[in-house]
């Protein structure tokens, strides 16, 4: 059985999920029908549209031709929401942003809708951007 490595790579401006796969004309065949599927002649290498529904697209396809080794690509996207994480809340403060994650984590356990969830932080981390520091301070709940 072939293994193919999927990893994100930034090609030509853009995050991509790569492809790292030995030559085989039946796992080329499967790749290419892949919706957004590109060769890089640069990097030699196969890329897509970086979502989850094209690795569900990769398992069902290669059935047992090839297993995917998403090891590498599940580092990258933990890594990934790390820094968005940290992009998120610059210049608000760490127990400010320990107190967000409780909240969040309180309404998830109560069962609040993903989407409630979503759109009730968004708003939030909006406030305390436009906020200081010391304005934050001063909030009483």
């Amino acid at each position: 059985m072939q293994n193919i490595t999927l990893s994100i790579k930034e090609h030509k401006g853009e995050q991509r999920l790569c492809a790292e796969l030995p030559y085989d004309m039946g796992l080329i065949k499967i790749i290419k029908t892949v919706p957004g599927a590109s060769w890089s002649q640069s990097e030699k290498q196969w890329h897509f549209n970086l979502n989850r529904q094209v690795v569900q697209f990769l398992e069902q396809r290669l059935g047992s031709l090839a297993k995917l080794d998403l090891s590498l690509l599940k580092i990258q996207l933990i890594e990934r929401k790390q820094k968005q994480k940290e992009e998120k809340f610059a210049g608000i403060d760490a127990e400010t942003t320990k107190a967000t994650d409780y909240c969040r984590l309180w309404m998830e356990q109560k069962r609040y809708s993903r989407q409630t969830v979503k759109k009730l932080f968004e708003s939030v981390i909006a406030v305390f951007q436009v906020l200081s520091a010391a304005q934050l301070q001063r909030i009483d709940v």
